[in-house]
Formats: structure tokens, sequence, C-alpha cells
């Protein structure tokens, strides 16, 4: 995964392989000037997807 943030946007994107072996790609893009306030929302899908 690699992350990033530039002025109003906040972004993560990359892939994960999990519990099970199956391989997900994930993009996560927030274009807002709010999108600092986005992170939790970002945490909760890696926390959902490494659950899996």
């Amino acid at each position: 995964m690699k992350t990033g943030y530039l002025g109003n946007v906040r972004a993560l994107a990359g892939y994960a392989i999990d519990n099970n072996g199956k391989r997900w790609i994930v993009v996560f893009l927030i274009n807002d000037p709010r999108s600092l306030s986005g992170k939790p929302a970002m945490d909760a899908l890696l926390r959902w997807l490494m659950e899996r």
C-alpha cells in the first residue's frame, strides 16, 4: 500500500493478500477540502480487508 496527501486530496492504493490468500486491489481517493478527516474510513477499509 502507498498513501499520499496533496492539497485537498488523500489517497491510498496498492494490493494486499488476505488471510485466505486472495489478492485484493485497493484504491481509495478523497478529493475534498476536508480530506484529512477521511483517514478513519481508510483505516476501516484496511481493517475489514485484513479480517477477511
